[in-house]
């Protein structure tokens, strides 16, 4: 039997299943997903996702995140894995050699640099998915208030979470662990969780790609946009309220107006007031910093017509 794995998920009728590019024989592939009767698709060998207790069957978002946190017990049989998303194919001989390379070197867990936009702060990126409608404020603001809580601090680091690699041991099985906890008690998105489990154990931040090379921008691996594939609209979960008009509106005009809400965002999740009060000031707050930057754009609006 193989010692590494390259697995990946599908969790309800989302896109198509994708073959690597290139393949290694000292390698297995695997493919948990509960929609297909085959064994085999291709180089992926199928296996069912389980449905734990503590989430719903129809909760396909957290339902897809439980083998992504769950490799040391649904993979034990393998020494290390790499985790990537559905949207991912595996280029060329590289990937494998790397994956070889961190495994023999001991090395626990290696990620991809958040790069798109340039964050490195959970607190600062929670912001940015709540603009892009990805995510309640609500949902949000409470996890960033209970991460305060903790102790995690701001600009510790950000990774996509889109490539995972992981050896299989008893501290990653902690982390993993304890990263399925807070997906499930708080919001599904991973990216606002996984940083802190690092930090919670003392989790060394290695890198899977070079510094800047993303999984949409690296000669490794062919990326495949989200917004490509069918059913992008459902992505959206939020509905459009004015608030969240306005902002948006702010965050399109400059990046001054952009960064000057998230800001404002970060020392909301700050406070420790009891978290209907801290959503209420939030609102409210959002509100009056707009009040000022609106009437700037009306006054500039004003003068270019004249």
């Amino acid at each position: 039997m193989n010692k590494y794995v390259i697995y990946t998920i599908m969790a309800g009728k989302y896109g198509e299943i994708r073959q690597p590019l290139h393949i290694d024989n000292r390698f297995d592939y695997v493919l948990f997903s509960n929609e297909f009767k085959e064994r085999y698709i291709g180089v992926w060998q199928v296996r069912p996702i389980p449905i734990p207790p503590e989430i719903e069957a129809t909760d396909n978002k957290r339902l897809s995140r439980y083998p992504k946190a769950h490799p040391e017990t649904m993979l034990a049989e393998y020494d290390a894995s790499l985790y990537i998303d559905a949207n991912i194919q595996i280029a060329d001989q590289w990937v494998y050699d790397r994956i070889i390379e961190l495994s023999q070197k001991g090395i626990d867990y290696a990620g991809v640099k958040l790069v798109a936009t340039g964050r490195d702060c959970i607190y600062r990126h929670s912001y940015d998915m709540c603009i892009k409608r990805l995510e309640h404020d609500y949902n949000a603001i409470i996890q960033m208030h209970a991460l305060r809580i903790e102790g995690f601090p701001e600009h510790y680091g950000l990774n996509e979470n889109n490539i995972i690699y992981r050896r299989h041991n008893e501290k990653m099985k902690l982390v993993d662990e304890l990263w399925w906890d807070w997906i499930v008690k708080y919001s599904y998105r991973d990216q606002f969780s996984y940083m802190y489990c690092l930090w919670k154990y003392s989790i060394e931040n290695h890198y899977f790609l070079p510094i800047g090379e993303a999984a949409f921008s690296s000669s490794h691996f062919t990326y495949v946009s989200h917004e490509k594939i069918q059913e992008t609209a459902k992505k959206r979960c939020v509905s459009v309220g004015r608030s969240e008009k306005w902002r948006y509106w702010c965050r399109s005009l400059s990046e001054w107006h952009y960064n000057h809400y998230c800001e404002q965002w970060v020392r909301l999740s700050k406070k420790s007031h009891s978290i209907f009060w801290l959503y209420f000031y939030g609102y409210v707050s959002f509100m009056l910093y707009a009040i000022p930057i609106l009437f700037q754009i009306v006054v500039r609006k004003m003068k270019s017509f004249q």
